[in-house]
Order: C-alpha cells, then structure tokens, then sequence
C-alpha cells in the first residue's frame, strides 16, 4: 500500500530496491500512486527504483534527503530489469560505490543506457574496509592477461593486496596489478571468488566465467 511504501521510505535502511511500475502519478501501490514528493520523511540511504521512467522519482528521494539512487529513463524490461537489479545489489554488498555498480550491471544487458545514477553516486552502502576489485580477462593466444583493478570511491589514494595474480605487494587502488596465466591456473585463481569478471563477452561472475574456460 502506499502507507507502507511511505513507511519504508522513511526507515533508515541502507539500501531500498523497488520492484514494480511507475507512471506520472508516481510508484505504484496496491491502493494507487504513491509521489515522493508527497511523502512527509525521507530516512533511507541509497535506492534503486526498477521501475519503468523512475527518474524524476529518484530525483526527489535526492532532494528529501537520500544519498543517492538507480533510476531509469524510459520503459525496461521485466527480464533485464531483473538482471539488471540483481547484479547492482549483489556488487552494493561487495563494497561497490552506486555509479560503479550501475555501470558493470549495465554491461549485462543490451539497454543498460535506459539506467542511471542520481545523488552522490560515489557513496558505497556496504562493505568492510577492503577494495573492491574488477578482474579484466583478455585471450592472447594460449594464455590470458589478468588485470586485477582495486576500485578507489571510499578510499582515494588507498592501497590494497590483488587476489587472483600473485603479487607480494601492495597496489594503489585505481591501478591494475596484471598477471598472465593459462586457461588451468585461472580456473583455480577465480575458484570460490564470487568476483565480477569483465572478458570480451561482457560481464559475467567468476562461477560462470570459469564455467565457461
């Protein structure tokens, strides 16, 4: 109902994901239409509004007092919206910022364009002190170049220690740490990781890249 949407929107979650449509009235409810700009609290932190042309809803979570948000442009679909927000939430909870969430979701499908950041899209609402990392695989031959990039939003200038390569040292995050391996070591080095990979098929999670090797 749109008391409870309200109520929800009023809490002080760190991440609300909203499912369903929205038309110029607002977000829809099982009792009508609920308008931001309508609602008297806005506590929660950070948002993805997955619903068809919500942002000018999400700019007005900003403007009541969110941090920042996911939104889209224009109509999406319901199997791409669901892509799309799973993998946004499980990067949120790997420590990613908000932009750089959205931006690797995106790559999952073919309109990721209809999707943006609105608010401080630096802001990252999970996480536990370590860098969040990219592996980027690129084929050469035989073998495979391994880029390990440590993202730096919560911490610029910061350092941290690249899994996957073998590197007895510590790398500036912003920086790739590169190794070159064969399709078995990679196998092995990605195993358990539950890592974004970025390879010339797009994006796809360490289980299903190694899957795929």
């Amino acid at each position: 109902s749109r008391r409870e949407l309200a109520d929800v929107f009023a809490s002080d979650a760190d991440l609300v994901h909203f499912i369903g449509h929205c038309e110029d009235e607002g977000l829809q409810c099982a009792d009508g239409y609920l308008a931001v700009d309508d609602l008297a609290d806005v506590g929660v932190r950070t948002f993805f509004l997955n619903a068809c042309g919500s942002y000018r809803e999400g700019r007005a979570l900003v403007r009541a007092g969110s941090v920042a948000g996911a939104v889209t442009f224009r109509d999406v679909l319901d199997g791409q919206a669901t892509t799309v927000g799973t993998t946004f939430a499980r990067l949120l909870v790997r420590g990613f910022c908000i932009e750089r969430a959205l931006r690797l979701a995106r790559r999952r499908i073919r309109m990721g364009k209809d999707y943006a950041a609105v608010g401080d899209a630096t802001y990252a609402p999970a996480g536990d002190g370590t860098a969040p990392v990219v592996v980027r695989v690129r084929e050469t031959g035989e073998s495979y170049e391994v880029a390990v990039e440590g993202m730096p939003d919560d911490a610029p200038g910061g350092v941290f220690r690249p899994p996957v390569v073998e590197s007895e040292r510590w790398h500036l995050r912003g920086r790739d740490a590169v190794g070159r391996m064969d399709a078995d070591t990679l196998r092995e080095a990605l195993a358990g990781t539950g890592l974004p990979v970025i390879h010339e098929n797009g994006f796809s999670w360490a289980a299903a890249f190694v899957e795929g090797l």
